[in-house]
């Protein structure tokens, strides 16, 4: 048989599963099939394993990220929506949570509050408080977005 590579002879033992070429050191399995031989590059089979361990990684990845999400999610609701309960009437059961709208919400209320009543000190200090807190959420909603999408596109290929 010769170097699929470099085209020179290789020698292979009956016994063995792997060969190195002699002349450019390329790297073959051999499958010995009832008296045929056969070879295949050694890193064709190696991208198929780092590809397809790539793939289970990052089904695995989506799972935990989808779990920080729902975790989030919960923060939201707990250190946010709760607190505004008291000012808004917000059915967190049925609004969709994100950070996204959470922030924009909070800062469009800040700025009517501070607007319309500049006296009302104990709400606009309340919304400051929880857009501060917001944005952090935000800012790790995103990271867990840029996060998902990289390990979708591996899953889907």
């Amino acid at each position: 048989m010769t170097c699929r590579n470099c085209g020179g002879k290789l020698s292979i033992d009956k016994e063995s599963d792997q060969v190195i070429c002699q002349y450019c050191g390329m790297e073959f399995l051999i499958t010995h099939n009832d008296g045929a031989i056969s070879i295949k590059v050694l890193s064709q089979g190696l991208e198929k394993i780092g590809v397809s361990t790539d793939k289970t990684a990052s089904e695995l990845a989506l799972k935990r990220l989808k779990g920080e999400k729902e975790l989030l999610q919960k923060t939201i609701e707990d250190t946010i929506v709760k607190p505004l309960g008291k000012y808004y009437d917000i059915n967190y059961k049925t609004y969709t949570l994100d950070a996204d709208r959470t922030f924009c919400f909070l800062k469009d209320e800040l700025q009517m509050e501070i607007d319309a009543f500049p006296k009302s000190k104990e709400k606009i200090s309340l919304l400051t408080k929880l857009l501060g807190i917001s944005a952090r959420l935000l800012e790790k909603w995103n990271e867990i977005n840029k996060e998902e999408e990289k390990h979708r596109r591996i899953v889907q290929g």
